[in-house]
């Protein structure tokens, strides 16, 4: 599956996230992928910063894991892809 439909799925699997994660890390990008268990909402925290560009970078905090990371991703899909 291409990296554009993991991101507009409905609902990722724990599969998916491995493989966007996966993905990020071929691209010799980094990626950061936080539980902040502390915090009574958006415990997630998910980042990725570019190679390409230091001073370029994608955040999303929320309480559901899968959608940060669609938020992200989607961003940085747009931005380089």
């Amino acid at each position: 599956m291409e990296i554009k439909e993991l991101v507009n799925k409905q609902n990722l699997s724990p599969e998916d996230i491995l493989n966007l994660i996966s993905f990020v890390g071929k691209n010799k990008d980094i990626i950061i992928v936080k539980n902040d268990g502390i915090r009574d909402s958006n415990q997630y925290s998910v980042i990725i910063i570019s190679s390409k560009n230091s001073e370029k970078s994608f955040r999303c905090d929320n309480s559901l894991l899968p959608e940060a990371m669609k938020k992200v991703l989607s961003e940085y899909i747009k931005e380089f892809f």
